[in-house]
């Protein structure tokens, strides 16, 4: 069974950079008792005539390679073991009201509280076809599940501020979430390692089945 850690270049997500071709991602969406705000206008990079197709938000640019988004969160990390059943980590960055609004929220909602509409994109550079491609996202769209967790396992929020860039009077805050899937609710993730080779796994578990 194979198992999923990606590593995303917080600098290049929030601060895109046409000269560097990292591995950059970005929460889409989030909802627990309510949806979190997009509040975050990043820039997104594309390759001539494709654009992200899988990209929630994405809007392409008149002119140029690129195209913006406004995102609730800049992920750090995405980890998920492989197995239908195994939690989804992610590790992401957002605005001080975002994570205002999820500390608030974590000191109340049980372990096991419903996440709504979670969706990601993940993008990354092929450096043998020259090329930007869609390197991790859900086919649907967005995911439910459950918080997933003991004490602050399921949902962490560190509310010590962190410059998003270097030099850049921008603060973000550091959010650990574990999201495991409902009963009843299988969905299908895309993971490529590169422009022309891409996985399709099934997450979650269906009665029956």
């Amino acid at each position: 069974m194979a198992s999923f850690q990606i590593q995303c270049d917080q600098d290049s997500a929030f601060f895109f950079n046409p000269n560097t071709h990292k591995c950059i991602g970005y929460l889409t969406s989030l909802g627990l008792t309510s949806s979190l705000a997009a509040d975050i206008l990043v820039t997104v990079p594309f390759n001539a005539g494709v654009t992200p197709a899988h990209f929630t938000g994405f809007q392409k640019q008149a002119t140029g390679p690129t195209g913006s988004a406004k995102i609730v969160g800049v992920l750090d990390t995405f980890s998920w073991a492989g197995g239908t059943g195994d939690a989804i980590l992610l590790d992401f960055w957002v605005s001080q009201s975002n994570a205002m609004q999820l500390k608030n929220l974590s000191q109340t909602l049980m372990n096991t509280a419903k996440v709504n509409a979670l969706a990601w994109w993940i993008g990354d550079y092929d450096t043998q076809a020259k090329a930007w491609y869609e390197k991790a996202y859900p086919v649907a769209g967005s995911v439910t599940g459950l918080l997933q967790g003991k004490a602050n396992a399921a949902l962490n929020v560190d509310l010590t501020p962190v410059p998003a860039e270097a030099g850049i009077d921008v603060n973000v805050y550091k959010i650990s979430l574990s999201v495991g899937p409902a009963a009843n609710n299988q969905y299908s993730l895309v993971f490529a390692n590169s422009s022309s080779q891409k996985v399709v796994q099934s997450w979650g578990l269906v009665a029956g089945t």
